[in-house]
């Protein structure tokens, strides 16, 4: 006679779609795994603009902005009571963004880039309002490398400088609050 027995994990799929707020700027958070620790990908800050403008002297200028914040991260959840949970984790941080403005008539421009990655470290909690919509909220204090470069020319007068440093800290943009829905 022979008797066997399988167990199976019974740790629930999650999956969440939210908007997040974050000092003044916004984004789309996606969380995916089990009721004990996620991946976390959000989507901040995506924003770009073209203008061209001529004015009755024929002057043109023209402008191009392009920038994105991507963060990728984890989190574990500690459950407090049914429907709350602490949470910790953390992101890896990065954001790039660039921008250039043309003049004809001074046959000049100015070009912007900048691009960062870093390192938030996340601590907050999640309510879960009923079967499909849950709030949370966080503070990520991060250490961040930034790195900008700067162009200007002014009728072939160039002039070049960069900007290198390293943030830490909490800010503004630290505090997160997070309305989602079940998936």
């Amino acid at each position: 006679m022979q008797l066997s027995s399988s167990a199976q994990d019974n740790k629930s799929k999650i999956n969440e779609l939210g908007v997040s707020i974050s000092g003044s700027a916004f984004g789309i958070r996606y969380k995916s795994g089990n009721d004990k620790a996620l991946l976390r990908l959000t989507l901040l800050s995506t924003s770009g603009s073209m203008n061209k403008q001529k004015t009755p002297s024929d002057s043109k200028s023209k402008s191009n902005d392009f920038g994105i914040g991507f963060n990728v991260g984890f989190e574990k959840r500690k459950s407090v009571s049914d429907n709350f949970y602490l949470y910790y984790g953390s992101d890896l941080i990065n954001s790039f963004d660039r921008n250039k403005y043309e003049n004809d008539s001074s046959a000049s421009f100015n070009k912007h880039s900048s691009y960062s990655v870093g390192l938030g470290f996340i601590l907050g909690f999640h309510y879960m309002v009923n079967s499909k919509i849950n709030i949370s909220s966080e503070i990520m204090p991060s250490i961040i490398y930034s790195n900008e470069k700067y162009s200007f020319d002014q009728s072939g007068n160039i002039t070049e400088s960069s900007y290198s440093g390293l943030d830490y800290g909490l800010n503004y943009n630290s505090i997160n609050l997070t309305l989602s829905f079940n998936l």
